[in-house]
């Protein structure tokens, strides 16, 4: 499975970005000396100015002489996660976690973040996992779902980072990168319509955003390939006159759009006509009707497009090309009424196709 660079650089660098600077307090009833609590003091206060190098020779000092302080240990590891020693702070962190019987949260938020940045994906959503479950406030809550998120999804496991995004959303309905990332990951297990629907409120949230916009653009580019490659096909058959084949090609036309949540009165129309021609005037009427609907639904019951699949309509109703039946005659009358008021709202009144319609209607009096 493939996965966008920018999404995964967005992973490796939230770390740094979010900036976690969490010191942790000795407890001086467990160390029982003043001169070390002096000392954890003064790497606390290095690693608040960014003095790494510094704050992590005075946590050594600690260790050394005190290696059952897990504090020690968590603070040496945000030290060294900020001068790059990955490996060195995953080891400390995971040192205070095995020395501390409580273990703190802090300490598996920062090692689920270490995993994550050199690619341990199921490391990194074990302790995310555990981090929440030992509780953090409101916005450490909210970065450890959105990262396990997209952990999962890198993993493929798109269930499960759909519902951490939705966590995320829960928390701060307004992080519109959690609407994207939900949006993206319900596109890749075919809901297209749901990831659409994430992917504008993203816009609504920020609008002109990149990723939704570039989201969007690309849905609508896949939808346009494939409905593309659906005409080439139905080109083939209609020099065969393969109707039947026309007509199942056109129904994936429809199942397409809807797939994308959209709707087009146009496949209908195409059926309604290869329908008329294989002798099946009763589903030729049907779909040319559900084609009416849709397109009265899009645009209003007085358009031109209706107008012209109204006069459609009374065609399928001359069945074997022969004159009406007379049990149509009320129908068909109505029908061309219709279209007749349509063309009257539309055009001019001199314009050639009310003087047909008012002609068609007259011979069908006569």
């Amino acid at each position: 499975m493939k996965f966008s660079l920018i999404m995964i650089f967005r992973y490796l660098l939230l770390p740094i970005i979010l900036g976690i600077s969490t010191f942790v307090s000795l407890n001086l009833n467990e160390i029982k000396a003043n001169e070390l609590d002096q000392i954890l003091n003064i790497g606390r206060e290095k690693l608040s100015e960014s003095d790494y190098k510094g704050a992590l020779k005075e946590f050594n000092k600690i260790i050394k002489n005190y290696p059952k302080i897990w504090q020690a240990f968590h603070n040496r590891g945000l030290s060294k996660f900020k001068l790059g020693d990955l490996k060195g702070a995953l080891e400390d962190f995971t040192k205070a976690i095995e020395l501390n019987d409580n273990s703190w949260a802090e300490s598996y938020l920062q090692r689920a973040y270490i995993n994550g940045a050199t690619g341990n994906y199921d490391d990194s959503i074990s302790d995310f996992t555990k981090a929440i479950e030992k509780g953090l406030d409101k916005y450490s809550e909210e970065q450890a779902y959105y990262l396990r998120g997209l952990a999962k999804s890198i993993l493929e496991d798109f269930k499960g980072s759909i519902s951490d995004f939705s966590k995320v959303i829960k928390l701060n309905p307004n992080n519109f990168e959690a609407y994207n990332e939900r949006g993206s990951n319900q596109e890749l297990i075919g809901n297209i319509i749901s990831a659409k629907d994430d992917y504008q409120k993203a816009l609504q949230i920020k609008p002109f955003n990149e990723s939704s916009l570039n989201f969007l653009e690309n849905l609508d580019k896949r939808k346009g390939k494939l409905i593309s490659d659906l005409y080439k096909k139905i080109d083939i058959e209609v020099n065969k006159k393969n109707y039947k084949k026309i007509i199942n090609l056109n129904k994936e036309i429809i199942l397409t759009f809807e797939k994308f949540g959209e709707v087009s009165s146009i496949p209908y129309s195409s059926i309604a006509w290869n329908y008329y021609e294989i002798g099946n005037y009763k589903l030729a009427r049907s779909y040319q009707q559900k084609a009416l609907k849709i397109e009265k639904d899009i645009f209003g019951f007085k358009s031109e497009r209706v107008a012209s699949l109204l006069d459609a309509l009374v065609v399928f109703y001359y069945e074997k090309g022969i004159n009406l039946d007379k049990k149509y005659y009320s129908k068909v009358l109505k029908i061309k009424e219709e279209s007749l008021a349509i063309k009257k709202s539309v055009y001019d009144e001199k314009n050639i196709r009310i003087a047909e319609g008012y002609q068609n209607l007259s011979n069908f009096y006569k």
